[in-house]
């Protein structure tokens, strides 16, 4: 933790020295101490110290420290943001490195934040839900009872756990069609058909008409 000392060398008896101590980044200044171990002075900094005999000083630092809170919050399947709560909330020394990660499953999309220490960190975390992909697709009943290709009808993506459902009121030609409400879990694609309304026609004679035809649904 110390970068730089100054002071030391070879000096007459009596001479009046001073030594410093410069510390690392991160890092705080603790004390110099006398070979044995007391306390010569709590400044980096010892001025008018006499010679009067070998010794030998030793400065001290301490490593900084630093509070770190990091807070997550999680979004439900319409979109919405929940509150932050803590994942972490402890000291950390510089330089130290603070992680956090969650691994993606079928909900929850990879978070994977790392950050070294280099002071206080308060660090807010969104945890995106994923989203799939609904599609339906549909094809018609032709008059004759053949049917077309599929095509895309409707195309959502949707949060996982949302709902999902599609529907086709009735009209003159086709009847109602839909796909019943269910709860995204995954990409998906619902294929429908739509069949045409059939309708009766009854051909009828009076008592002068001998034959007819043509009815039928």
């Amino acid at each position: 933790g110390i970068s730089a000392v100054s002071g030391g060398g070879t000096y007459r008896y009596g001479k009046k020295i001073s030594i410093s101590a410069a510390t690392m980044t991160g890092y705080n200044f603790a004390k110099w101490t006398n070979e044995d171990g007391s306390t010569l002075s709590n400044n980096s900094t010892v001025n008018n110290i006499e010679v009067t005999d070998n010794a030998r000083y030793i400065t001290n630092a301490t490593i900084q420290s630093f509070p770190v809170t990091v807070n997550v919050r999680y979004q439900d399947e319409n979109g919405n943001w929940g509150n932050y709560s803590k994942v972490i909330s402890k000291n950390y020394n510089y330089g130290e490195t603070v992680t956090y990660r969650r691994v993606a499953d079928d909900t929850y999309k990879e978070i994977n934040y790392v950050e070294e220490v280099k002071g206080a960190i308060t660090k807010y975390i969104d945890i995106e839900r994923k989203k799939y992909t609904q599609i339906v697709k549909v094809r018609f009943e032709n008059a004759d009872g053949s049917f077309t290709d599929y095509s895309e009808a409707a195309r959502q993506d949707k949060y996982y756990g949302s709902k999902f459902s599609w529907s086709r009121n009735a009209d003159a030609v086709y009847k109602a069609a839909s796909v019943a409400e269910y709860t995204v879990t995954g990409d998906r694609t619902s294929e429908i058909t739509l069949y045409r309304n059939v309708y009766t026609i009854t051909v009828n004679g009076d008592s002068h008409v001998t034959k007819t035809s043509g009815s039928g649904s």
